[in-house]
């Protein structure tokens, strides 16, 4: 293994770092991609919240690896689809060769409506990255972001979580999508609900 792997085995050297020394030293990003394949904990999540790092600064960099990423959003380690798909947002802005198309929103869709917070809430991320990248999505996105609160998580408050996460997520679109009559209805019927379990039951 590798001397930046080994560090992560060891923990003797943090995501943030590893993230940051390969940026100095491009060369050590073939090692954070073969840290994905390992299997001590440290290393494989530690590699892969690395990259999630430089995706952040130099998107450029992960980008001839777009597949990869591709595949790990239909890993079932949640970990890494959740990795991989903000990742993938990140990318969508320097996406030249148009490798995110319908196919890869609907498989993001599709992660809306798990039943699982934390993967709705990866997704609503991922998908407003893509929207505000590649404008022609906007409304296909809109359209399956706005089915959130239709679908069901592990209490209503997660619920609400999801939800709050979609409005910010709309709002950041601009004022011609937040224009939309759906969206301010939307908006408004979820502020609504939201007034009134503060109030809580019996009252108006």
């Amino acid at each position: 293994m590798d001397t930046i792997l080994k560090k992560l085995e060891a923990r003797q050297i943090k995501p943030e770092k590893a993230a940051k020394n390969t940026l100095k030293d491009k060369r050590l990003l073939s090692q954070l991609f073969e840290g994905l394949k390992a299997k001590p904990t440290s290393v494989k999540y530690g590699s892969s919240k690395a990259l999630l790092l430089i995706s952040e600064t130099e998107p450029q960099l992960l980008y001839p690896k777009f597949e990869t990423f591709k595949v790990l959003l239909e890993n079932e380690n949640n970990i890494f689809k959740w990795t991989a798909a903000k990742i993938i947002g990140n990318l969508a802005a320097i996406d030249v060769k148009n490798k995110v198309d319908k196919k890869m929103i609907s498989r993001l869709a599709n992660m809306l409506n798990t039943g699982k917070m934390i993967t709705a809430n990866n997704a609503i991320y991922t998908l407003g990255k893509i929207a505000a990248s590649k404008h022609k999505f906007q409304n296909k996105i809109t359209e399956e972001l706005l089915k959130v609160e239709n679908y069901k998580y592990a209490t209503k408050e997660c619920n609400n979580i999801a939800i709050g996460l979609v409005i910010d997520t709309l709002q950041s679109f601009g004022e011609e999508i937040e224009n939309n009559p759906q969206v301010s209805k939307f908006i408004k019927r979820q502020r609504r609900n939201k007034r009134k379990s503060k109030e809580g039951p019996g009252r108006e």
